[in-house]
This record gives C-alpha cells, sequence and structure tokens, in this order.
C-alpha cells in the first residue's frame, strides 16, 4: 500500500474479492492519502467493515483525485456507510 501512495501513474486498481478486511483498508487509506493519480479504486467483496469503511472515509477528505469507489458486497454498517456519505458530501 506504501507504493500507492508514491505512484504517479496508476489512475484504476481493482482489489474485489480479496480478503482485504479493515486492516487492509486501513493501510490503503493511508496510501491514498498521498496519491494524487488514482482515479477508480475498485473494492467490492473485499471483507471490509465500519472501521475500514471509516477509514477509508477519512482519506477521502484529502484526496481530490479519486472520482469512482466501489464497496459493495462488504460488511459495511450504518457507521462505515455514514463516514463515507460524511467524507463525499461537499
Amino acid at each position: 500500500a506504501s507504493s500507492l501512495s508514491k505512484n504517479a501513474a496508476l489512475r484504476m486498481l481493482f482489489l474485489g474479492k480479496n480478503p482485504i478486511g479493515d486492516l487492509g483498508a486501513e493501510s490503503l487509506s493511508f496510501a491514498l492519502h498521498g496519491n494524487s493519480t488514482l482515479q477508480t479504486l475498485l473494492l467490492s467483496s473485499c471483507s471490509i467493515g465500519d472501521e475500514g469503511a471509516t477509514a477509508i472515509a477519512s482519506s477521502l477528505l484529502n484526496n481530490k483525485s479519486l472520482q469512482r469507489l466501489h464497496l459493495g458486497k462488504n460488511k459495511i454498517g450504518d457507521e462505515g456507510a455514514s463516514a463515507i456519505l460524511s467524507a463525499i458530501q461537499p
């Protein structure tokens, strides 16, 4: 995940159907803070719950390049969904 923060070429990252979980989502969140090129991040079916979604939400506040985020078929409940919603609302 640390390579993602320094990568200047990657525009789309598909990690769907990988057991990333909350810890992996937190690592991705740190990487997204420093990334300025990634436009699409696909994280469907990655066993991400509220903690992981909240971590990703915090990175969305700083990341201005990400335009599409797919989080379908995860374990995200009301808390995580609310965090994501708050992060993307103007």
